[in-house]
């Protein structure tokens, strides 16, 4: 198939004043990515996080039915963290009988980075481990792993949402306030009248310090969490996420204490997949009606 992009390319600025716009092209249908074996007690489904430091592998496991959510497509969840280090050397953190990690991916993160040059796995050591842990009472809550001297330990999180079957999702790390340290954005209850929320990194805590209703980066029962993602800017990053109905995009910045809209982009069908990677502040996804688009992000 050829590898050309049709001519039918659509722009859209929110606030012409600043510049900034999405610009969304139909595409080929890519190549299907190869699938690849489990490891050892890696829960379906699941993804491995890769790490060019002493973290070499992180991945869920110990599958369990304790917390029958559904969110994620059927009622298994983890009830461990594994790391493989780079010596080849295992670790497992286990929760407690009240608790799993309600997600299918580790994102390996260097939270210790200074601004937006620095921040995620292909540009700096990571030696962070952030992922979705839910309580059986309390509902999800975003956690930050990593290693101590005697093996894996917590070092941060949010609070609980605070009732049970209530999820998050996770976008991603990124210096989203221009003070050169990451933060990081999720989406709480992204069903239900989604909200995204920005987190200072703040051990023990994670510390919220701006929200804004009306997005969502999940449909109920999908194994795709990457329908949101961290836009590079110069002085500092933006969030590029769809609206709670996902038939549009949105361009978003904190500016002044708040959460803006820079630029949206309304799509011909609702989104249907993650977006991946397609260069730089560019993605390809899918259209629930099977076509395929490109979008890019100017900050």
């Amino acid at each position: 198939m050829r590898s050309f992009v049709y001519a039918i390319t659509l722009f859209l600025i929110a606030l012409p004043c600043y510049g900034s716009r999405l610009e969304l092209s139909i595409v080929p249908v890519p190549e299907a990515s190869p699938t690849t074996p489990l490891l050892n007690g890696q829960i379906p489904h699941s993804r491995v996080a890769h790490g060019g430091g002493v973290i070499a592998k992180a991945y869920l496991s110990s599958p369990t039915r304790r917390y029958a959510h559904r969110v994620l497509g059927d009622e298994v969840e983890a009830a461990s963290l594994t790391l493989v280090l780079d010596d080849g050397k295992e670790l497992r953190y286990e929760l407690p009988e009240s608790r799993v990690f309600e997600d299918l991916e580790p994102r390996l993160v260097n939270l210790d980075a200074k601004g937006p040059d620095e921040v995620m796995a292909d540009e700096a050591v990571p030696d962070k481990i952030v992922v979705v842990e839910s309580d059986s009472k309390l509902g999800a809550s975003l956690a930050v792993y990593g290693l101590s001297k005697g093996g894996v330990e917590k070092i941060a999180a949010t609070p609980f949402i605070g009732h049970a079957y209530r999820w998050l999702n996770p976008i991603g790390a990124g210096d989203f306030n221009g003070d050169s340290v990451i933060d990081l954005a999720l989406v709480s209850t992204p069903h239900i009248g989604g909200v995204l929320k920005l987190f200072s990194y703040t051990p023990p805590n994670l510390t919220s310090y701006a929200q804004m209703r009306g997005v969502s980066t999940h449909s109920i029962g999908s194994t795709a969490l990457g329908m949101g993602r961290v836009v590079k800017g110069e002085l500092k990053d933006l969030i590029l996420a769809p609206s709670q109905q996902h038939n549009q995009l949105l361009l978003l910045e904190w500016i002044d204490g708040k959460i803006v809209e820079k630029a949206r982009v309304a799509l011909p069908a609702s989104i249907g997949s993650d977006l991946v990677p397609a260069g730089y502040n560019q993605w390809t996804f899918r259209l629930k009606n099977g076509t395929y688009y490109t979008v890019k992000a100017i900050p």
